[in-house]
C-alpha cells in the first residue's frame, strides 16, 4: 500500500513501528492511524486509491489492499509479493472499512 502510493501519488504514508503479530495483542493498528495518515472513511462506490481494511484469521483487521480499478485489488499477503486479486468474495467478506486519501 505504502509502495502503491508513493509511486502512483507521489504520497508518502507513513511506516508506524510494529512488532509481529500485532494483530493478536489487541493493537488495532489500521484503525488507530489511518486518520492521521491522511484517510477518512467512504462509502459508496470505489475509486482508485482506496484502501480496503480487511479481518483475515484475525480478531481484528490486520490486513490491507488498494483497489486498482477493473474491480482488482494490490495487496501483499505476509510471506509472499504482492500481487493483484479479483476484490471479490472471499475479500469482500472480509472487509471491515474503505478509505480515501483526500490529496
Amino acid at each position: 500500500m505504502r509502495d502503491w502510493y508513493r509511486l502512483e501519488r507521489n504520497i508518502e504514508i507513513p511506516n508506524f513501528a510494529r512488532s509481529e503479530g500485532w494483530w493478536n495483542r489487541g493493537e488495532n493498528l489500521y484503525m488507530k492511524h489511518y486518520a492521521g495518515a491522511g484517510f477518512t472513511e467512504c462509502s459508496g462506490g470505489l475509486q482508485v486509491g482506496d484502501v480496503i481494511i480487511m479481518q483475515v484469521q484475525a480478531n481484528e483487521p490486520n490486513h490491507a489492499g488498494v483497489y486498482i480499478g477493473d474491480g482488482l485489488m494490490l495487496h501483499h499477503l505476509y510471506g509472499q509479493l504482492s500481487n493483484q486479486v479479483p476484490y471479490d468474495g472471499y475479500w469482500q467478506d472480509r472487509t471491515v472499512i474503505i478509505l480515501r486519501n483526500n490529496y
